[in-house]
């Protein structure tokens, strides 16, 4: 048997996500989330007003690892903004206008175009919650008027 050393993939600390992906990944499926996970989490974050920016994923001996990355703070211009966001966020709650848009359109059009069955999706997606667990911590307050935690 071939055994494997662990070489952090860059300076700063880093964390190996076993919760969302316990198994390894090829290089292809990793090329193809990405860039598109480091986009989310920098589009979500700036509109948030969070000073952290993303997580930076890295693959090593095929399993996914992340390491935080922050908004540069010698950056004024940057932090200013987010602060501005921040504020903005916290005074409109911003969160309930998104789960509404995640409610009614972005969640019915991905289960639409990927045509999973119900009792299906969870499984199928691989996060081995049960099927029909839906129901987010999130949601629940937002339902109820209650401020994210």
């Amino acid at each position: 048997m071939t055994s494997r050393t662990y070489e952090a993939p860059g300076p700063e600390t880093w964390e190996q996500d076993s919760t969302h992906c316990p198994r390894p990944l090829t290089p292809y499926l990793f090329d193809l989330f990405k860039k598109s996970f480091v986009r989310g989490f920098k589009e979500g974050s700036a509109r948030y007003g969070l000073l952290f920016s993303h997580l930076e994923p890295a693959l090593v001996n095929g399993f996914m690892y992340y390491r935080d990355s922050v908004v540069d703070p010698d950056d004024s211009e940057e932090v200013g903004r987010r602060f501005e966001s921040a504020r903005h966020g916290l005074e409109s709650k911003i969160w309930r206008e998104d789960l509404d848009l995640w409610d009614r359109e972005i969640k019915p059009d991905s289960i639409r175009r990927n045509n999973f069955p119900t009792e299906h999706r969870a499984r199928r997606a691989g996060c081995g919650w049960p099927a029909g667990a839906s129901g987010s911590r999130l949601r629940q307050r937002a339902r109820n008027g209650l401020p994210a935690p």
